[in-house]
């Protein structure tokens, strides 16, 4: 009878101090709102507020008892529930500490690359001690070997073909370059290309023969290959049928000289080029901008303050820099909001029809990103057609006025929204806020390759303001952990705690690391120099794109 009673005890003591999750409609949730409570955005326009609160909950809500005190939550996030049905060993959570616990800005697995975006070839480099060597050949008449970063390729004779494969996960882009061999042979090997199909039918395409006379400073075209360059698999070496040998010290994709388009800005505070206009286009010449991206005010429907706007963009046409609209808001891909962008859109265009040729908007600029709102990851493809839906209200109302995006370089993957998105811009800005000069290449050559397949010009942007600091916790599948996937009604919450718990609903990873992002990866804050000094070489080798449109620089001081 002790016993029992001790345990009824415990079990009221625990439901006393459990923690309880909630999801209601807003302004049904518990009076106290509790730890981390939020608003989570539909695409239909809807919302739900999550939360966590100490005592059990009574209301028309989704509720859940969790299995420990309020106080040791660390934090909690609504997630897309095929995150938590992933079946990897290891998440990574990202977020800050704030005065409450840690606030999750997102969870994600740790998995293989799946290759839905394989990387462009590095331009202007040497590719060869990033390859993988393959050898080939029935007669086994082929050595290959890197020594010190160079190719040497040994062939004995024989009459069956043989040679080596180069390969990498690459493909080649739509861009103007040429193949740059510099080496030596004795003897005259032929350089070949394999695409997909080829590379299935063990077939290639021959580029060209690798004589030893003109070995020192090989090139070759790439604007009438046959084979597709977007499905590029290798590069391969074939021997001659006599003894000869090879040494390549370098393989290259150069990129031809191209002009190099003009560079923009924001300027996203109305005053200071109201205030200050003269400031504005000095700060605009001294870095060699041509293109301003103003925030205008607009108020009910009209814009605000139309003849310093004209006379401001009359003073920048006389020192040869454009000017156009901007304005970014996440919430305008809800639905209700859709009149409202449209709205400024039509305001703009008032002002155009009435203004000189030299006083008109160059453009409209609309930097509106989805994904920031909270909900977007619970269902994206939904959210995606708002934001296609909202691009086309816009072009509409934009009738011939230009019409630009700003897009994240991570939607280079999101094909079928990329693909309608082409439909109704002139062009995008592609936010591709890295400071490494490879991953700003990398991630900046999908969108240039859209911009060529599709005919639209293409911005590549860069950040120079501060960025907010974020920590980065590893985390690793374990019978009791910091980190559960937790059912809540339709929605799956991730809770994070401080001390370790046996898994919830199957799921538990234990907090083994964290790592502190200070922002330097993606912001030259601290670095302008290195900014100033990144920007020729990267606008040199955006520029073998048709559809590089300049470089554009974000909070340029």
């Amino acid at each position: 009878m002790r016993t029992i009673f001790l345990g009824l005890l415990l079990m009221t003591t625990m439901q006393a101090h459990a923690a309880w999750l909630y999801a209601c409609a807003p302004g049904t949730e518990p009076d106290a709102s509790g730890r981390f409570s939020s608003t989570i955005s539909r695409p239909d326009g809807s919302s739900v507020r999550i939360g966590v609160v100490e005592q059990r909950p009574t209301g028309a809500c989704s509720y859940r008892q969790l299995p420990f005190p309020l106080s040791s939550i660390d934090g909690i996030r609504p997630i897309n529930r095929q995150i938590a049905d992933i079946a990897t060993d290891r998440m990574l959570v990202t977020g800050s500490a704030t005065a409450q616990g840690f606030a999750i800005s997102t969870v994600e697995p740790v998995s293989p690359a799946t290759g839905s975006v394989r990387s462009a070839i590095p331009l202007g480099a040497n590719l060869l001690p990033r390859m993988t060597l393959r050898p080939y050949g029935v007669e086994e008449r082929v050595q290959a070997r890197m020594e010190e970063d160079k190719l040497v390729v040994t062939c004995i004779a024989g009459q069956k073909p043989a040679g080596v494969l180069l390969l990498q996960d690459w493909y080649i882009p739509r861009v103007n370059a040429h193949l740059l061999l510099q080496g030596s042979a004795t003897a005259a090997f032929e350089l070949h290309a394999s695409d997909a199909g080829q590379a299935a039918r063990e077939s290639s395409t021959l580029i060209g023969r690798l004589d030893a006379r003109d070995m020192q400073t090989w090139r070759r075209g790439m604007g009438d290959v046959q084979f597709d360059p977007q499905t590029w698999r290798s590069f391969s070496i074939a021997c001659p049928q006599g003894p000869g040998t090879l040494t390549l010290k370098s393989l290259q994709l150069q990129p031809e000289q191209r002009p190099i388009p003009d560079r923009a800005t924001w300027i996203w505070n109305p005053s200071a080029w109201l205030d200050e206009p003269r400031a504005v286009l000095d700060l605009a010449e001294r870095h060699a901008v041509r293109t301003l991206f103003i925030s205008i005010p607009v108020r009910d429907g009209d814009v605000q303050y139309p003849d310093q706007l004209a006379s401001f963009i009359r003073l920048a046409s006389s020192r040869h820099i454009r000017v156009w609209s901007v304005d970014g808001d996440a919430r305008m891909v809800l639905p209700d909001e859709h009149a409202a962008a449209v709205k400024r859109v039509t305001a703009y265009r008032a002002f155009n029809e009435g203004a000189d040729p030299d006083a008109r908007l160059a453009g409209v600029q609309f930097d509106v990103e989805p994904y920031l709102l909270p909900g977007y990851d619970l269902a994206e493809e939904e959210w995606n057609n708002r934001y296609i839906a909202l691009v086309d209200q816009l072009k509409r109302a934009a009738g011939t006025i230009p019409i630009d995006m700003v897009v994240p370089y991570w939607w280079a993957d999101r094909q079928k929204l990329m693909q309608a998105v082409a439909t109704n811009v002139t062009s995008l800005t592609v936010m591709d806020y890295r400071t490494n000069a490879d991953d700003i290449l990398r991630f900046g050559a999908p969108f240039l390759d859209w911009g060529k397949q599709f005919g639209k010009r293409v911005r590549i942007a860069l950040e120079a303001g501060p960025v907010d600091k974020e920590t980065v916790r590893h985390s690793t599948r374990a019978k009791e952990g910091q980190l559960s996937f937790v059912a809540l009604g339709e929605t799956t919450v991730a809770v994070l705690t401080r001390d370790p718990h046996a898994a919830l609903d199957g799921s538990a990873y234990m907090i083994t690391s964290s790592t502190e992002l200070d922002g330097s990866a993606t912001s030259f804050n601290r670095n302008s120099a290195g900014l100033v000094s990144l920007l020729p070489m990267l606008e040199a080798r955006f520029s073998a794109w048709d559809s590089f449109g300049g470089m554009a620089l974000h909070e340029l001081k």
